[in-house]
Parts: C-alpha cells; sequence; structure tokens
C-alpha cells in the first residue's frame, strides 16, 4: 500500500498553555515550542495558539516518492489538485474539512514484537510506575459535515482500507493498525480525539490514573476493551474539549497482513467498546469549543 500511517497531526487551540501543559502530564516529549514528540514516532504533535480550535493539517507517511507519485495521479483522477513541492512532499486541501493532508515520505515505525518464553521476573518490578511515554501517534477520529464524503476522498483518493462500522463510524486504515482515521456526523469539523500507543495495558491504566489523580475533571470513559479492534483504552480530557487516548494493542504488531482486518461478510455494526464501565453521553459530544454541534454516531446532525 503507498501509505503507511499517520505520522503526525497540527493544531491551533484557545487554550494553547493549557494544552501544552496537558500533553506533557500525557507523556509526549517537547522538543521545541509546541511540538511533541512520541518515544518511537518522532515529532507528532504541533500546536500553536489560535483563537478557536482547529485541526490545520494531518500528516501521512509515504515510503518512496513513487508512492507520492501514484497518490497525486489518483487525486488528479478524482478532480482534485495537490501541490508537490519537492518529490517527497505532496499537499492536498480535503474538501469537505478544509484540512491539509500532506503526505510525506518517511520511514515506518519498527514493530516491537512480542518476547517468547517467560520473562525474567524482579519482585520489585512487577508492575511498572515509571513515567508513561506514548510510543506513537495510532488514529484521530474528526467530527465532519459530511461523513460519506470524507471516506470517499481518503479511500478513492488516497487509498486507505475499510476495517469496520461502529455505530456509524466507518474505522479506515493504512497498513496493519485496525484504524488510522475515522469520522462522526457533526455539523462542522472538529478533533473528537487522538489515540497514542503505550507499552501494556498497565501504562494504559497507570497514565491515566497519573492524569485523574492531578485533575480529576480529565477523566472520561476507562478503563475498557474494544469490541473492534481489541484495543485496550482510555480516554482523558483535554484542555480544548477534545479526548486524548492512552490505548494498548497486542494485534497491531503481531499483524502482519493488512488484509487480517479486512470487514466480516455480514458481520452486524459492533458495540464501542467489548467491556467497560458505562458509555458516558460526553464521550460523542466532550465539553469545549471544539465540540459544539456534535451529534452522536447514528443520528443525523442538525
Amino acid at each position: 500500500m503507498p501509505l503507511h500511517r499517520l505520522s503526525a497531526v497540527h493544531v491551533r487551540v484557545a487554550r494553547y498553555a493549557e494544552f501544552c501543559d496537558f500533553y506533557r502530564r500525557f507523556g509526549l516529549e517537547e522538543i521545541a515550542s509546541g511540538r511533541f514528540a512520541s518515544a518511537r514516532g518522532g515529532q507528532q504533535l504541533h500546536v500553536e495558539p489560535g483563537d478557536r480550535n482547529t485541526v490545520v493539517e494531518i500528516v501521512i507517511g509515504a515510503d518512496a516518492p513513487s508512492d507520492l507519485d501514484a497518490v497525486e495521479a489518483g487525486l488528479q483522477a478524482a478532480g482534485h489538485t495537490p501541490e508537490r513541492p519537492s518529490s517527497e512532499t505532496l499537499l492536498v486541501a480535503e474538501p469537505t474539512t478544509g484540512i491539509t493532508i500532506r503526505v510525506t515520505v518517511e520511514p515506518r515505525v519498527p514493530a516491537i514484537r512480542p518476547r517468547g518464553g517467560i520473562p525474567e521476573v524482579n519482585r520489585a518490578e512487577l508492575v511498572g510506575r515509571a513515567r508513561v511515554r506514548p510510543q506513537r501517534l495510532g488514529h484521530m477520529v474528526l467530527g465532519c459535515p459530511d461523513v460519506d464524503a470524507v471516506n470517499r476522498f481518503f479511500t478513492e483518493c488516497l487509498g486507505m482500507r475499510i476495517s469496520d462500522e461502529v455505530i456509524g463510524a466507518v474505522f479506515l486504515r493504512f497498513d496493519t493498525d485496525h484504524h488510522n482515521l475515522a469520522f462522526l456526523r457533526s455539523d462542522h469539523t472538529w478533533l473528537h480525539h487522538m489515540a497514542w500507543k503505550v507499552g501494556s495495558v498497565d501504562e494504559v491504566g497507570y497514565g491515566a490514573m497519573q492524569l485523574i489523580d492531578h485533575d480529576q475533571s480529565t477523566n472520561c470513559y476507562g478503563l475498557g476493551r474494544h469490541a473492534a479492534s481489541a484495543n485496550y483504552f482510555w480516554y482523558l480530557r483535554d484542555p480544548s474539549g477534545s479526548l486524548a487516548e492512552y490505548y494498548h494493542s497486542e494485534f497491531d504488531d503481531l499483524v502482519d497482513d493488512a488484509e487480517f482486518w479486512n470487514p466480516v461478510p455480514n458481520q452486524a455494526p459492533m458495540p464501542v467498546a467489548s467491556w467497560g464501565p458505562s458509555l458516558p453521553p460526553t464521550f460523542f459530544a466532550p465539553t469545549g469549543q471544539l465540540s459544539a454541534g456534535a451529534t452522536q454516531p447514528g443520528e443525523e446532525g442538525p
């Protein structure tokens, strides 16, 4: 497949200082003002101050310039006019949301294969208590006015594949992650959540509790396990009004063939979670400026 990962996201937020402080506590490393890196994915979050909360740009990784040639040809065939500032970069505006899509040649993040056998056990370290560092950005979910049009853009023009449908949201993927993008019906474009992969379910729980202990209002939904992807999850409220997700998946690193995630024929839509706490109403409409006007998946927008 020409495109292989969700590399980065660029946002503008009204509560810039609080937003940056949240992601420092979340475990990203601020390598420059407003620029944050995960442990293995490099710089993956670019934040700027703004009058309102906006998703400015989504960056997608490709293996080689020839992959960008194929994407450019597909976009042009669909009537879009991408820019090609260099052989290793392509820019195009997604027409429904207005978000700039930057496709750039970037290395893949190597999978971490589970170790075989029983590791050496240290009685003092049965459960880790080190500071949680997200390994990489895994996926994003956004609200938008025309979900069908956006899904067509990413599947027909950029070659993303459909994995599953969960109560109205179609999960789209590049490679062996279950999903990298999904869209919810809304009256405007906004960021529902960014999901950051961590190394274990213990890190999901420990990272979330560190944030909640600091500020109880950050807690939204978790701990649980998603039905479609089998990801363990915990969602926290960030200061912009969107959600930040810690997640862990064994399958992203075990699956070698992206065909593994192809939809099961005639499968009924799955619930959000196989197990976990009751789904709070605010999960689909988090409080804050970014999320005003959001509607639940499966409902008609205003």
